[in-house]
This record gives structure tokens, sequence and C-alpha cells, in this order.
């Protein structure tokens, strides 16, 4: 079995707008399309909705938060957006320049995937601090026909090569 990534990078805005031309890039042959938002560290609904249109099986979003700060601010958001997807896997915070101290002490991911379980109407949702895990739990759950998103800041795309290291090792 062979595993591989053609990927096209989007680098403007994606709005509801643009669900119909997501297609129309997997038709050019592209398996994946990395989307550059603006502000860093979010995930939207039109993102999970434009995935949709690819008619995977399921959607599979991966989600490195970005900032204690923001995390702190935009977790009941982020959340209800990554509960669109059928399976939600949520990793820790990305911290950049800041640090989990004072008014930011005890925020994590864990306040995203808390939110997204809150919406996702018992489809499943992981709370996988570490890359290592979720690569780990990613490749015994995801299946051919899935679609799986890295969504966010930082190094949340290393989790798409080494879940693809450890599925050509297993095929």
């Amino acid at each position: 079995m062979r595993f591989s990534i053609a990927t096209f990078v989007w680098t403007g805005s994606l709005t509801d707008d643009h669900l119909d031309l997501v297609p129309k890039v997997a038709d050019l042959g592209f398996d994946e399309v990395e989307v550059v938002f603006d502000g860093g560290g979010g995930v939207d609904a039109a993102t999970l909705r434009a995935a949709r249109t690819l008619g995977p099986e399921r959607v599979v979003a991966v989600f490195q938060p970005h900032l204690y700060s923001r995390t702190l601010h935009t977790h009941r958001e982020l959340g209800q957006a990554l509960a669109l997807a059928d399976v939600v896997v949520v990793l820790d915070v990305y911290p950049a320049r800041e640090r989990p101290e004072g008014k930011l002490a005890g925020v994590s991911g864990k306040l995203v995937a808390d939110a997204a379980a809150d919406s996702a109407h018992g489809r499943p949702v992981w709370w996988l601090p570490t890359l290592p895990e979720a690569e780990r739990v990613l490749a015994g759950i995801v299946e051919p026909g899935d679609l799986v998103l890295t969504l966010g800041a930082g190094d949340v795309d290393d989790v798409a090569r080494g879940l693809l290291e450890r599925l050509r090792d297993a095929g």
C-alpha cells in the first residue's frame, strides 16, 4: 500500500463562497489543500464545510491551538467549528511567545477539546496533548477514504508527516 500527499496551498481567505472551488482543486490531482489563515492558529466552519465537498468517508480534524491567550478567548468558537468534523483530535497549545502563567494558568487545548465535545453530538473528540500521542492514535483510527486535516499554528503539520510514516510502515 502506498501513501503520499500532493498539497495545494490556499493563501487567501476561505469562505463559503469558495466551496465550489475545493473539488476543482481535487480534480487537478491534489490530495490536500493547505489553507493559510491570516490570524494564525484558527479554524472555522467554512474550512470544514469545504472539506466535505471533497466527498470523504469521514473528515478527521487535527487541531493545535495557537497562544494561550487566544485559546482562552476563542475556545468555544473553535470547538463549535471543529465539531463539524466526524472525528476531532485536539493537541495542546503551541505557545509561541506566551507561557501559561498568571491569568493564563490552566489554559490548555483541553478547553477546545471540551468545547468540541459539547457540540459534537456524540462524535469522537480526542484530547491528545502531544504530537506523538496524536500520531499513534490517528494511525489506529484513520481509515481508507478519510480526509485528515491538520489545522492550527505551530508544528501541527508534523502530525501529518508522522502519520504518513506510520501508515507506510504498517502498510
